[in-house]
């Protein structure tokens, strides 16, 4: 049966809420999840007068994902390492501490935008900001203190995270430098973002890897609401499945935010990519170790790349090819690479 033109109408609607609910960063508000219900009753009367809409089916189930979240087996998250209450406690001063560092980094972005306006601002920038943020209240943001709650029969084996929330966890220092992810990475199957054991988050050097995280994070958040949980689950199964436009969208945004936060010397200077002046300065301005200086000129070095073209979203080419090559020259030797299709999808890259 085709769909009815009156339906479509009615179905567009609701389509354009699930599309807004998929944008945004951090859980649902309450009148956000209020709008969807009311798209479900809507899909569900489209339904009661053509079953066969194939339309009212789709939106509805993109819908029910987005109000259900995700699940996140705590068994299977924690089976690497055991896990003691010491690293809970570690845990908890660690987030404490990126909370913090992660507003005061906000709050001085904000002071050098007002005193430096820009023609141009990026519509993502702030996410990072944001989820980190509404992720506060998360009562399951504490992975290993969620992990011994639930081996001691205080918690259940399972938990739901809602759309864009994210759990924290540690890495012990082997396991890190073995992974060379000495700042952290984001677990996609989890949606956990996994720090060393070590990472000091008073320090802003540290944490602008984090805000790449971040990116990831909405990302991940997006792309399983599209993709459904268990689609999405298979689809990040243990394999390195790198996609290229998260990651080159992720280093743009870190790059204009870290321009942006420094008062714009990042972009001005970048043809001279990683002098030691440069490196030095960097280096000093964002409190980094010395034993981190491999990261700054890795920075420095693809900011000249990316600069000047920078991150545009209002543009059809949001960077530059040539920064896009070198991002997949990068990432190629890692694993299977993937780009998105129309539907935001992901497909091998050839």
């Amino acid at each position: 049966m085709p769909e009815f033109s009156h339906h479509v109408g009615w179905l567009q609607d609701v389509l354009d809420t699930a599309d807004a609910a998929e944008k945004v960063a951090g859980s649902l508000q309450d009148q956000m999840r209020r709008k969807l219900e009311e798209g479900i009753s809507v899909c569900e009367a489209v339904l009661s007068q053509n079953p066969e809409s194939t339309m009212a089916k789709h939106i509805k189930e993109r819908i029910d994902r987005l109000l259900a979240g995700s699940t996140v087996p705590s068994d299977n998250a924690g089976s690497e390492r055991t896990i003691t209450e010491a690293d809970a406690s570690h845990l908890d001063r660690i987030i404490e501490g990126v909370e913090l560092g992660v507003e005061q980094m906000r709050v001085r972005l904000e002071q050098q935008e007002r005193a430096t306006p820009r023609e141009y601002c990026p519509h993502a920038l702030s996410v990072p900001f944001t989820l980190v943020n509404r992720n506060q209240p998360n009562s399951f943001k504490n992975f290993p203190r969620h992990w011994l709650d639930a081996e001691g029969g205080r918690a259940p084996r399972t938990y739901s995270l809602q759309h864009g929330q994210f759990s924290y966890d540690i890495v012990p220092e082997r396991f890190a430098r073995e992974r060379q992810d000495v700042f952290g990475q984001y677990d996609a199957r989890y949606n956990l973002v996994r720090m060393p054991e070590g990472f000091n988050p008073s320090s802003p050097f540290a944490l602008i890897p984090f805000y790449h995280e971040m990116v990831h994070v909405a990302q991940g958040s997006q792309l399983r609401a599209r993709m459904g949980e268990e689609a999405f689950r298979n689809f990040y199964d243990g394999s390195k499945r790198i996609i290229l436009p998260f990651e080159i969208e992720a280093y743009g945004l870190q790059f204009e935010m870290m321009d942006r936060l420094l008062g714009g010397w990042l972009r001005a200077g970048a043809a001279a990519g990683a002098s030691a002046e440069r490196m030095n300065a960097l280096m000093s301005q964002l409190k980094a170790q010395e034993q981190h200086r491999w990261l700054a000129q890795n920075i420095l070095a693809g900011m000249k790349i990316f600069f000047p073209h920078g991150w545009r979203d209002d543009r059809s080419s949001s960077c530059s090819s040539a920064f896009a090559d070198a991002m997949r020259r990068t990432y190629a030797p890692e694993g299977q690479l993937y780009t998105l299709d129309a539907r935001g999808l992901p497909v091998p890259l050839r």
